[in-house]
């Protein structure tokens, strides 16, 4: 079976939200994850140096990761395997819905994936709120305070909560 690497030449936006509107970042190799663009281009200082996140805000923001690649030819069946996706991601494949991911860090793998064409196909990764994608999981309202905000790390906070859930993708 023939592979195809998706994990270099990544482009990455905010959706929602006006703190780096209109910007587009680019992603030299996966993984990566928002903060890390952020801290590189200027915009937030590491949250590590400080030892708390002054910058709430990304996590309360939806963020779109592109990538754009070439088929020579589409016969056959084409699978895509994402390493890991934090924590929830709709899986776009030239404009239409290939999954919807709400696992913490586990690998995504979309068997017969339709939808590529001969020549340029673009894959979007929409990655955000926790809320936003809360609604439509599945999950009981009253779980909806549980929910993985770092790598190796489980939140139980009353309510709704209060600090990001880092957006990021692991491997491409």
């Amino acid at each position: 079976m023939k592979r195809i690497a998706l994990n270099r030449d990544w482009k990455l936006w905010q959706v929602s939200g006006e703190e780096t509107k209109g910007q587009i970042f680019t992603i030299d190799m996966l993984p990566c994850q928002v903060e890390d663009v952020l801290i590189r281009e200027g915009i937030v200082e590491n949250p590590n140096l400080h030892g708390h996140n002054m910058d709430r805000w990304i996590g309360k923001n939806d963020w779109c990761y592109e990538k754009h690649f070439f088929l020579e030819e589409t016969a056959g069946n084409f699978h895509l395997v994402l390493g890991g996706l934090d924590t929830f991601a709709d899986i776009l494949l030239n404009g239409h819905l290939l999954a919807h991911n709400e696992s913490a860090y586990m690998p995504c793998r979309i068997e017969n994936v339709s939808g590529l064409q001969k020549g340029e196909n673009v894959l979007r990764l929409y990655s955000g709120h926790h809320g936003r994608f809360w609604n439509r999981s599945g999950f009981p309202e009253n779980s909806k305070s549980w929910c993985r905000i770092s790598a190796g790390h489980v939140c139980s906070a009353p309510g709704s909560m209060s600090f990001p859930v880092r957006c990021r993708i692991w491997s491409g």
